[in-house]
């Protein structure tokens, strides 16, 4: 277990998807969701919550409430690291259903070896990368808030900018695939299909 707390961000608008993400059904019967908190709950040692804008309330997930609403996974971001008791956030978007727990353990052993990294973050061949299933660390809280409180749209490349921010290499580029379209979903279907 890893010295962390972590956040599933669920609360994307899912317009290009047509119907919430969170709630597409997987292979083992869960959905997006499930799958995501698994993840993170089986490598993180502190609270998991799942921040998301759905305004009803989930009894079977604690929840963290977006301070900056409407600035996307920023938002939750931030709302998670204020609520962080541990140094590291484990931070994971729904929307990236073959992320695995290994993936954060590795994460962490990068940061071990950076002193002062902000973000650590997954990169694939290509130069693809992914903040949003990193870790944050505590310290970026305050350059995150006072960044969402001076921005209108903000972008998760401008912030990472202004941190010191480390990018581990791996060689799994299904790790990192986005589910944001119908078309997307149905590849990721047939990836799961033996």
């Amino acid at each position: 277990m890893l010295p962390a707390d972590g956040v599933v961000l669920a609360g994307g608008q899912s317009r290009r998807m047509g119907q919430p993400k969170h709630a597409l059904t997987t292979p083992s019967g869960g959905d997006l969701l499930a799958s995501a908190w698994h993840v993170l709950t089986a490598v993180c040692e502190g609270p998991v919550w799942v921040s998301r804008r759905d305004s009803t309330p989930s009894p079977q997930y604690p929840e963290v409430v977006d301070r900056f609403p409407g600035l996307g996974p920023l938002a939750g971001i931030e709302a998670a690291l204020s609520q962080c008791r541990r140094e590291w956030l484990c931070v994971l978007a729904v929307d990236l259903p073959f992320v695995p727990a290994r993936l954060f353990v590795s994460l962490y052993e990068a940061s071990q070896r950076q002193q002062h990294a902000a973000v650590v973050y997954p990169t694939i061949p290509g130069g693809r990368h992914q903040p949003l299933a990193a870790l944050w660390h505590v310290g970026a809280h305050s350059v995150l808030k006072d960044f969402l409180a001076s921005s209108q749209a903000p972008r998760v490349q401008s912030v990472m900018e202004r941190l010191p921010s480390v990018a581990v290499a791996i060689n799994e580029p299904d790790w990192l695939l986005n589910v944001n379209t119908p078309d997307d979903w149905a590849a990721a279907q047939a990836r799961w299909r033996p």
